[in-house]
């Protein structure tokens, strides 16, 4: 019997898996979907330190509105009836 549970063979439950086998757990990873199937196969981006910029640094409220308005942006808020999208907020 395994000693820990992890649900989702992504990126992050793998990582977890391989840190706590690492650490001498006896680890079940769990997926319906198959490794690298789900979420993972979809997340796909650059990790470059050029493109990146730390969520405390200043212009990041802006660069997050502009976001926000722009229809083709990475965070696009577009106008509806229902107002349930306020509580995710």
């Amino acid at each position: 019997m395994a000693d820990v549970a992890i649900v989702g063979a992504g990126v992050v439950g793998l990582a977890c898996a391989h840190e706590l086998a690492g650490r001498g757990a006896e680890v079940a990873v769990l997926d319906g979907a198959g490794v690298g199937a789900g979420a993972s196969s979809g997340n796909t981006g650059w990790v470059v330190p050029s493109l990146s910029m730390p969520l405390a640094s200043p212009g990041m409220l802006a660069t997050g509105l502009r976001a926000a308005l722009d229809p083709n942006g990475a965070l696009a808020i577009r106008p509806a009836l229902d107002t349930g999208w306020v509580r995710w907020l």
